[in-house]
């Protein structure tokens, strides 16, 4: 049976140790931190633009809010509703809903909304939990956009659970919407290679399907195996893996484009498919 388990708690037991006995309060800082997710993924996965530019990149496949502690530190406001006591030392609270107000000059960014966070188990430190932007109903999370100048901005429904014996995350939910651009896994897992720094997955192996949508009529299916990120020089780079892609065309939405980049090493590989209009693609780099 695989354990229940969260990218704030191994990243925490890495960072700062197992629990102290005394109870703390999770801070708005830390829950709002924690929707930077999956920054190097992010980047590593757009690095194909190189081959197969018809690609829209607005998606920005990955879905980091880019922020640093301190700017949140510095330019938000929050209240809390429900329990932010983490009884259990790992990151997450028992069941908390925090209310947001951000100015962000240097990003150009307005957010207000909710962010929700709950522990699986709050006596036990291994259960991990839950994040959403909105709030958890009987069905799940609310998915309620983070708004940016009165629009909808920024969505996130991620839990995982830990398999100990392969050291492997499996995702059980993967959803992120930026701008009305939305992309939901299947059968996403992620092997973390550490060291890793706190509150982020930058070094690993990412393996399965993302299926995205983007306003009007774009879609497109990534298909992601063995592709490891963080272990280059430029974090940008895959240090090996395959990723196929499907995708409609930028112009042309009710054509299609594919194409398989494959990584050996660091910068080094193979892109071969299909490009809009019929334009092959075949390009060792």
């Amino acid at each position: 049976m695989r354990e229940r388990f969260s990218l704030s708690l191994v990243l925490l037991c890495v960072s700062l140790g197992f629990p102290s006995a005394q109870p703390s309060q999770v801070s708005y800082d830390r829950v709002i931190f924690m929707t930077n997710f999956g920054g190097v993924f992010q980047y590593s996965i757009s690095s194909v633009q190189s081959y197969v530019p018809d690609i829209r990149l607005e998606i920005h496949i990955g879905h980091s809010l880019g922020l640093r502690l301190d700017e949140i530190r510095r330019d938000c406001t929050a209240s809390v509703e429900g329990d932010p006591t983490d009884r259990d030392g790992d990151g997450f609270p028992a069941g908390a809903t925090y209310r947001i107000k951000c100015r962000f000059p240097a990003h150009d960014l307005e957010l207000v909304g909710r962010i929700s966070v709950r522990d699986n188990n709050e006596s036990d430190p291994r259960s991990g939990g839950d994040l959403c932007t909105g709030v958890f109903t009987p069905a799940g999370c609310s998915r309620e956009p983070l708004k940016n100048r009165g629009y909808d901005y920024y969505a996130l429904d991620i839990d995982s659970e830990y398999s100990p014996a392969t050291n492997t995350y499996f995702f059980r939910r993967y959803y992120w919407m930026v701008y009305g651009h939305s992309c939901e896994a299947e059968n996403l897992s992620f092997a973390p290679r550490g060291p890793l720094n706190p509150w982020e997955w930058d070094r690993g192996v990412w393996s399965g399907t993302l299926r995205c949508n983007a306003i009007p009529s774009y879609k497109y299916v990534f298909e992601v195996k063995g592709w490891e990120s963080g272990m280059c020089p430029d974090a940008s780079t895959p240090a090996r893996g395959t990723i196929r892609i499907r995708a409609s065309c930028l112009n042309a939405p009710s054509e299609e484009f594919s194409a398989t980049v494959n990584y050996i090493s660091c910068s080094h590989g193979r892109a071969v498919g299909t490009n809009c209009g019929g334009f092959p693609i075949n390009t060792t780099f």
